[in-house]
């Protein structure tokens, strides 16, 4: 079980070490340098769509290492710890590039005329108003996919419960027909031992009606040979 929790963990490690490289190239694409709004919010949707990603990944990393041995478990808290820092690096660079795009929308609309600025307040307050809302998506996003890595956990339990349960049914199956292997021999023992234990007794039943034929005849002899000697 510790075995098969560590390979799920390299796993889910391989995933997040693929996602962050694809994240920091993204950061550096020409479609965040853009003033089109459209082009620039599709990119930012991607990335903090992976960054989501990430997110989730890292909460699954740190499931595994809670459920991991305890000779794994360090080593497993200093690889999320360095990549955990690397996401927020990510991710505080997204945010600057997002906060550097509003200030230069808005000193855009201040040296513009008056209706291209209204056009970059609304633009600025749309940013505003849409980041609440990102964070509520990407929460959302979080806890379903807890939901789901809890349920895949769940059934990864259930999966080993059944295993163990057969297991243990081989194993009682077993110990069953060696405690009727035992009660076998017990009762061939038993017969031979009883057979053994008759045949001494008929020897030495056998010995005690010699011996008593020996000495009545020794007797008799004796009371012969007195007789001739003495009255005849």
């Amino acid at each position: 079980m510790q075995s098969s929790n560590c390979d799920i963990y390299d796993i889910i490690k391989k995933k997040l070490v693929l996602l962050l490289d694809e994240i920091r190239p993204l950061l550096k694409h020409k479609d965040l340098k853009e003033q089109n709004g459209e082009l620039r919010q599709r990119m930012e949707k991607l990335i903090e769509r992976k960054l989501s990603q990430a997110h989730t990944l890292i909460k699954d990393l740190e499931n595994e290492s809670f459920q991991a041995s305890m000779a794994a478990r360090p080593r497993m808290n200093r690889e999320i710890k360095k990549l955990k820092l690397e996401y927020d690096s990510l991710e505080r660079s997204i945010v600057t590039r997002q906060q550097l795009y509003v200030r230069q929308s808005a000193s855009y609309g201040r040296a513009a005329p008056s209706s291209g600025q209204h056009t970059n307040i609304n633009s600025s307050e749309t940013v505003n108003e849409k980041s609440p809302l990102l964070r509520s998506e990407r929460s959302l996003h979080h806890a379903t996919a807890g939901v789901h890595r809890s349920n895949e956990i769940a059934s990864q339990s259930e999966d080993i419960g059944n295993q163990i349960l057969s297991s243990l049914d081989g194993q009682r199956e077993q110990l069953l027909h060696t405690r009727d292997k035992m009660d076998e021999i017990d009762s061939v023992l038993e017969k031979r031992s009883t057979r053994l234990l008759s045949s001494i007794n008929r020897y030495l039943i056998s010995n005690r009606i010699f011996l008593i034929c020996i000495i009545i005849l020794e007797l008799v002899g004796i009371g012969l040979i007195t007789y001739f000697r003495f009255f005849s």
